[in-house]
């Protein structure tokens, strides 16, 4: 299925037996524009040259992040425009904002609508699979899969986050003789410190981006998805809008700044884009579990292999055949540092679900301890010499009572784990508390008096 990039600006003359898309990848608006519907379609109005057959613009073109849960009271403006602007330039027209179709009182979808080159609303989609923001914001998750039959070919309409699932609702966009994508993919410099204001594009961002094609090679159909270009509060939306062929590999795209890609799909000969062979009976998404010994090994015999776990289904974990001598079996830490510091995560063979992304590697790693530890008793200003509690690893039991005497006016009223946190008065453990593995075998938990007036 053969696909032709211009980059440039202005497209080049248009020729028979090809649909020409132009993926408009809009600046972002500054939070607060006066007017960003008349801002989004003066700046696509002023690159289009009229011999392009579909306009597609990202997801949330006339709003912000900050902004977008409450954009849906001028949708309806959004769409007038759109409609006017596509029987003007007598295009196909894919537009995404936040709508409330019922008025205030009813859910908010984060809505694409697709215009006919008269102006009329033709097809519209909701989006799915929702980001966080997108929960956050109380948006409400569309029903369906939607393919539109346009005269040149039937075109599967995907909406950011649907893009990296093709496992949850897929096949819905099975006979599709395209897929278009639109997003609003965004970079942090810094996600620890989202507030430094610091947007220069992030390679790993766009690369996020452009993975998403290859998830969607089954179905042998050409992938064109659009970004928005530029900061947007504590975001970068990292631009790199870009076409696929029908195997999944990126053939153009543009950098991190707006500007519009145009692209030639070609036509059969009866002027559509040709229908894809059947997919393939695909696999279902799978992630891989590896396991690390983390100073154990493997006994004669035994085998500890990685395991692969299906998408969306629980499965418990192989059980530990890992062993070490002088030490118990802990469970699973995510990483070595967290096993040095005894932080399990999963205890053996326990049950476990979507714990790596699709086509991902988690490792985890063994964590070992002693079969004893103590508890010291301090009396922390009482009288009466420290007190040694051996408790067996893995074994619920009770802590041993307090047998110091108090100071003079003051009450026993707990353990606390740090001489800071008695003074202040932060009781852990009340007086013969059950516990059950308060620090690494082998080692020594110190707790202090914590007296209180009476």
């Amino acid at each position: 299925m053969a696909l032709a990039m211009n980059c440039a600006m202005a497209a080049t003359t248009k020729t028979g037996g090809v649909a020409r898309f132009a993926l408009c990848q809009t600046p972002a608006l500054e939070a607060g524009c006066a007017d960003p519907v008349s801002n989004i379609f003066d700046w696509v109005g002023e690159r289009l040259v009229g011999d392009e057959d579909a306009v597609v613009l990202p997801e949330y073109a006339f709003t912000t992040f900050s902004e977008f849960a409450g954009a849906w009271d001028f949708a309806a403006e959004v769409w007038d425009a759109s409609a006017a602007f596509a029987a003007e330039n007598s295009v196909w027209l894919f537009v995404n904002h936040p709508n409330r179709a019922g008025g205030a009182d009813s859910p908010l979808f984060n809505e694409t609508r697709v215009f006919s080159p008269q102006g009329e609303t033709f097809a519209f989609y909701r989006k799915r699979e929702l980001a966080n923001m997108d929960r956050a914001a109380g948006f409400s998750r569309g029903d369906a899969a939607m393919v539109a039959g346009l005269p040149f070919g039937d075109v599967g309409i995907l909406v950011c986050k649907d893009a990296q699932y093709p496992e949850k609702g897929g096949d819905g966009y099975v006979g599709a003789s395209l897929l278009l994508v639109q997003f609003a993919h965004p970079g942090v410099d810094d996600p620890e410190a989202p507030e430094a204001k610091t947007f220069d594009p992030t390679a790993e961002a766009m690369q996020t981006f452009r993975d998403t094609c290859g998830k969607w090679s089954f179905l042998s159909v050409p992938y064109l998805a659009v970004n928005k270009a530029g900061p947007d509060g504590n975001y970068n939306l990292c631009g790199g809008t870009f076409a696929a062929d029908d195997a999944g590999n990126v053939v153009g795209g543009l950098d991190g700044d707006p500007g519009v890609l145009v692209v030639d799909v070609a036509l059969a000969e009866d002027g559509r884009i040709p229908a894809p062979p059947a997919p393939a009976q695909r696999a279902p998404a799978t992630y891989t579990v590896k396991f690390n010994a983390c100073g154990g090994a493997l006994p004669a015999g035994k085998k500890m292999a990685a395991q692969t776990i299906t998408c969306g289904k629980a499965a418990k974990l192989r059980k530990n055949a890992f062993a070490r001598e002088g030490y118990v079996f802990a469970g699973w830490a995510t990483s070595k540092a967290n096993a040095k510091k005894w932080l399990v995560s999963y205890v053996n063979a326990q049950k476990v679900s979507d714990i790596s992304p699709a086509g991902g590697t988690t490792s985890l790693y063994a964590v070992w301890a002693r079969p004893k530890y103590k508890v010291a008793f301090y009396a922390n200003g009482g009288a009466g010499a420290t007190v040694v509690q051996t408790v067996k690893y893995g074994k619920a039991t009770t802590l041993a009572k307090c047998k110091f005497k108090a100071p003079k006016g003051r009450k026993f009223a707990g353990w606390a784990t740090s001489k800071a946190n008695a003074k202040a008065g932060k009781v852990k453990y009340r007086n013969g508390a059950a516990i059950k593995g308060l620090v690494a075998s082998g080692k020594t938990v110190k707790l202090y008096a914590v007296w209180k007036k009476k």
